[in-house]
């Protein structure tokens, strides 16, 4: 058994960030604790402002605020009044864990936006009581649904097998 190792909301929201981002070859995370501040290094101009669109430059966590900091390579130019499908394109560019993004004209004509994942279960330190070894086992999904659910109109899904018949699927009347 895995000895007890608690750790802060604030550690494991940095362990989101670190499971989503690490197969990216341009994004690097770095965690200062004593300034409680996450700040990624992003080496692609457009990419960091998609990505300073869609984190949160700040989490409350009660007595605690953990900020993070988008640090680009020089200036940023060039996303204003881009689509949320464009955005979301320029921020899991190059990101090996991510297969797909469509973007459906919704019900009222708005632009839905599906984010869809490579299948793999990802595992990262967790100090969940329920899990004897202490790992989080999880979807790409779902740590993205934690990670940016303030979006609006943007799901996040892991793909189907590659033999799934879509044909079969029945139509309900």
């Amino acid at each position: 058994m895995a000895r007890l190792h608690l750790q802060s909301p604030w550690q494991r929201y940095y362990d989101e960030l670190e499971v989503f981002f690490e197969e990216d070859p341009e994004v690097r995370l770095i965690f200062d604790d004593d300034s409680m501040e996450v700040k990624i290094y992003v080496s692609d101009k457009l990419k960091a402002e998609a990505l300073e669109l869609l984190i949160p430059a700040e989490h409350d966590y009660g007595t605690v605020t953990l900020k993070t900091t988008i640090v680009p390579p020089n200036s940023i130019d060039g996303l204003e009044g881009a689509s949320t499908k464009e955005c979301m394109m320029c921020a899991f560019k190059n990101n090996p864990i991510v297969e797909e993004i469509r973007a459906v004209t919704g019900v009222l004509s708005n632009d839905i936006v599906y984010i869809i994942f490579r299948k793999e279960v990802v595992q990262y330190y967790n100090d969940d009581m329920g899990d004897a070894y202490g790992n989080c086992s999880t979807l790409y999904q779902d740590v993205a649904k934690r990670l940016f659910d303030s979006i609006p109109g943007v799901f996040f899904c892991t793909s189907v097998e590659d033999n799934y018949d879509f044909e079969s699927v029945p139509v309900w009347p």
